[in-house]
């Protein structure tokens, strides 16, 4: 009886993928399942029916060695997972190691469209298609305007860039879903109380790629919007890293003072979006540097 419970306990923990967005992470717990559950398991043991050195594995686990695609391949029929956990994990793999933010963002999409991630995982699927979507950022925040229309031809007007009919349609029904933005009685909108919900390496992919659009927003905005309507600028200089910690602090600062701006506003009439960046242009003592390709256009 006892050891029943105890086998009972030991089931109950099996680690479910679709919670995590680390393959190592999940690959940690998952051996350590199978060790509780076959005392016969080992990483070694891995290692040989599959035909990869008994040093990988552990290299992989501690961060040290990525996992390729052949490796997996070899491993992935011995880790017991069926084939929906497979394709799952063959995209966090793919999330994880992906080299460019676009290839990260399309494995995060392909991760979403499994039912148990989204039944897992509701606020995180939210927050992604909310900032993956720059025009849903803007017609939010046009909601707050008194002259909002729950209209899209209107809101396609009110847009500087172009987007499609059934784009902002789609971005309404999303926003009004999620109480992005609701309705008062008297029929105007507001901005609710929003939580922003990711967890961290997710979050930083769908927000880095809203910065993305956002700075090509703004080289368009350059030939596009007349410059009494705008303001962008920059300044090149030669500063040290100690020093540039005090100019993100002061960037800091100056976001913050924005933000502030923005909440004491009681008579909003358009949506501006405002960046604040900094970022080397030459390399420094003890980096790496990236693979690029040639900047075009």
């Amino acid at each position: 009886m006892e050891a029943a419970v105890q086998l009972g306990a030991r089931l109950a923990l099996v680690p479910d993928i679709f919670t995590y967005h680390d393959y190592r992470a999940f690959l940690r717990d998952w051996f350590e399942y199978l060790k509780k559950t076959d005392g016969g398991f080992s990483l070694r043991g891995l290692a040989k029916q599959s035909g990869i050195s008994s040093a990988y594995m552990p290299m992989v686990l501690s961060g040290r060695r990525r996992l390729s695609e052949d490796n997996l391949n070899k491993i992935i029929l011995s880790l017991r997972l069926d084939p929906a956990q497979r394709s799952y994990l063959r995209i966090l793999c793919q999330f994880a190691d992906s080299r460019t933010q676009e290839d990260s963002l399309k494995a995060l999409e392909r991760a979403q469209r499994f039912q148990s991630y989204k039944q897992l995982n509701p606020k995180e699927a939210e927050t992604s298609s909310y900032l993956s979507n720059w025009h849903y950022v803007v017609i939010r925040e046009l909601a707050a305007t008194p002259e909002f229309k729950d209209d899209a031809h209107w809101l396609q007007e009110q847009l500087r860039f172009h987007v499609p009919l059934s784009e902002i349609e789609k971005a309404l029904t999303f926003l009004k879903a999620y109480k992005f933005i609701d309705r008062r009685e008297d029929g105007s909108f507001y901005l609710p109380e929003k939580q922003i919900d990711c967890v961290g390496e997710v979050f930083r992919v769908v927000l880095s790629q809203f910065h993305k659009k956002m700075f090509q927003l703004g080289a368009k905005a350059i030939e596009d919007v007349p410059s009494t309507e705008r303001l962008i600028t920059g300044l090149t200089m030669s500063l040290s890293p100690k020093s540039f910690e005090k100019v993100k602090a002061l960037l800091d600062h100056t976001m913050s003072e924005l933000e502030r701006i923005a909440s004491e506003e009681t008579q909003p009439e358009a949506v501006y979006h405002v960046s604040l960046a900094g970022f080397p242009l030459t390399q420094t003592e003890g980096t790496v540097k990236e693979d690029t390709h040639e900047l075009s256009n």
